[in-house]
């Protein structure tokens, strides 16, 4: 039935003038008609960029204009930029209805080439606008054959179909199920974002394997999903405690793979015994990984390296951005063939076992009063103390900011978390503000999504004692200046200028 139902729509859509490097929008509610628009696609010989309808309509125009779709797919419900022009299929409209039911059922002879597109993604730009990554069949092919075997898939399996089609691992959900036989359950909008929905539905259809981002796992009880579930997280770095948590009670594997080298280029299963840093494992199948320095040098074991990932899962590159995929995609040093390699921008290490262990971004570092910080390495410390679940670390205002998960109820107080770093961090690596969290707010794709973390200038700290508060008009003056400088609206006469973000410059400010 399914076949049938693409069939009928590739042939409207072939109608339409959709062939070989065609792109096809699709603007869809969670759903079938998902699948099916995808499948339809790919039989006209076309690649579909998929179009999140909860997506500001602005940003959806900017991606139908720049990828020059030529046909639109959609729902009457989808917020679709109007006036752009283009050919639309409106699937539950009934006209359209009685036009693919029209439609013969007879399989097209369309040949796709292993190197044809097969679909964009768009990711977030550093111009300020998203830029699309074109993917071929060669690539989701690999795919689907390393992850069938990696995550044991088969006819028998239950998989969920949790991301946001606009995330690349909805492509790797929907295809390695439809591949490999095995049932796919299509989490609807409030079964993705209500974790009590969500776990209800793991129950009901007994699922198999599910793969979500660490900061879903956060919200989620192991104990609470009975079937024995292979989870695949992806997204993220997987939190040591978290993943403890969850290898305990399920098969664990961390998944890492930069949207550029066709969702995933490695996986490690985590066992339940496992201590330490959460490894990202070894290449998929097809897949070689490079760590190397600066001057695209190998560094030896141990040491960290950029990630520069070569293989059959690499994309072409970046549509409509030649400087910046000759700049990304560069030309592998350890080949004749004029093979590339993808710069992930990730850092990694690899340990004396083969295994990889991920160490953050190489954008993602910070330089406060002269040293330079990996956020990790904090947030690392922090979820060794007993009560904290998950910790993030940003700056603000040049504070080093911690946004937390405790255990229970009750965040530890500040001198005690102080106390806990102060173990094996420098003072310099110590954040001077702690703010309880229920639950990391995410995007739509369900990462974490920063700019959505509290104020830190507007929220009250996490102070040992609270009444310390100024009381003379001299200790006035003083917190209103600090309150100027420092940005911070919570000042007593117990706080240290240093340890609030202070530095020898702003104390000349002081003075």
């Amino acid at each position: 039935e399914l076949f049938e139902r693409a069939v009928r729509l590739s042939g409207h859509l072939r109608g339409l003038g959709v062939g070989a490097e065609s792109v096809v929008g699709l603007c869809l509610e969670r759903g079938n008609d998902v699948v099916v628009s995808m499948l339809a696609v790919w039989l006209a010989g076309g690649a579909y960029l998929p179009l999140d309808p909860t997506y500001p309509t602005d940003r959806l125009a900017f991606m139908l204009t720049d990828s020059g779709a030529t046909v639109l797919i959609n729902h009457q419900s989808s917020r679709t930029p109007g006036g752009n022009g283009l050919p639309t299929v409106t699937l539950d409209d009934p006209i359209t209805e009685a036009v693919l039911n029209a439609q013969p059922t007879i399989r097209p002879t369309i040949r796709v080439l292993p190197d044809q597109l097969a679909y964009l993604i768009y990711t977030s730009g550093t111009t300020g606008r998203p830029k699309a990554v074109q993917a071929t069949h060669r690539g989701l092919t690999n795919l689907i054959t390393a992850q069938r075997d990696a995550f044991n898939i088969n006819h028998h399996s239950t998989a969920l179909q949790f991301a946001s089609i606009s995330f690349d691992a909805a492509v790797s959900e929907i295809t390695v199920a439809l591949t490999t036989g095995a049932t796919l359950i299509i989490a609807t909008t409030t079964e993705r974002t209500q974790p009590t929905h969500l776990t209800n539905l793991f129950q009901t259809h007994h699922i198999t394997v599910a793969t979500l981002p660490p900061s879903l796992l956060t919200t989620l009880n192991p104990t609470d999903i009975t079937t024995p579930t292979t989870i695949i997280s992806a997204g993220e770095a997987l939190d040591p405690n978290l993943a403890h948590h969850w290898a305990t009670h399920h098969h664990l594997i961390n998944a890492y793979g930069p949207t550029e080298t066709t969702v995933c280029a490695t996986t490690a299963t985590i066992p339940t015994s496992h201590t330490g840093p959460t490894p990202i494992g070894n290449p998929i199948t097809n897949t070689t990984i490079h760590l190397l320095d600066r001057r695209l040098n190998p560094v030896p074991t141990g040491v960290t390296g950029e990630i520069h990932i070569a293989g059959t899962n690499l994309t072409r590159g970046y549509h409509h951005h030649p400087a910046l995929t000759a700049t990304t995609y560069i030309p592998d040093p350890f080949t004749t063939t004029g093979n590339r390699l993808y710069r992930t921008g990730d850092l990694a290490r690899r340990h004396p076992n083969g295994t990889l262990e991920y160490l953050g971004r190489t954008d993602h570092q910070i330089k406060l009063r002269g040293h330079r910080i990996e956020p990790n390495e904090i947030q690392t410390a922090l979820t060794t103390h007993p009560n904290i679940t998950t910790a993030i670390v940003t700056t603000h205002n040049n504070r080093l900011i911690a946004y937390l998960i405790p255990t229970n109820s009750n965040l530890p107080t500040t001198n005690e978390l102080r106390t806990h770093l102060s173990h094996t961090l420098p003072d310099h690596m110590i954040p001077t503000q702690y703010i309880q969290l229920t639950q990391l707010p995410t995007t739509p794709n369900g990462k974490l999504d920063r700019t959505a973390l509290p104020n830190p200038d507007t929220h009250q700290p996490h102070h040992t004692n609270t009444t310390h508060t100024p009381l003379t008009p001299t200790q006035e003056l003083l917190t209103n200046i600090w309150t100027e400088l420092l940005h911070h609206h919570h000042i007593t006469t117990t706080d240290d200028f240093f340890d609030l973000g202070g530095h020898s410059l702003l104390a000349t400010q002081v003075i």
